[in-house]
């Protein structure tokens, strides 16, 4: 494939990636969490992926996600607790 093939689909890519929309990211940390890794980890996000990247405040760790057998938590209860959860509210300040 030639440059002369690819260029209009890179035009196209550059040209839709200016217009789109940009779109919030949250993070949501559970549990206690060191501020300096949050800040970091939100610093590493907006350059890498050139968004806007917002911290929400802490949520506790559910208590259903806690595996006592291996003593650890269970990401995919976790991510079920998490689901529902503030999407209205970076919708709102991001609006």
């Amino acid at each position: 494939m030639t440059f002369q093939c690819l260029f209009p689909w890179i035009c196209l890519f550059v040209v839709s990636s200016c217009l789109l929309p940009q779109i919030p990211l949250a993070i949501q940390p559970l549990g206690k969490m060191v501020s300096v890794f949050l800040s970091a980890t939100k610093a590493g996000i907006e350059s890498l992926y050139d968004i806007k990247a917002e911290i929400l405040p802490a949520a506790p760790l559910p208590a259903s996600a806690y595996y006592q057998p291996r003593q650890r938590y269970r990401a995919n209860r976790m991510l079920d607790h998490s689901r529902p959860s503030e999407t209205s509210a970076i919708s709102r300040s991001s609006a």
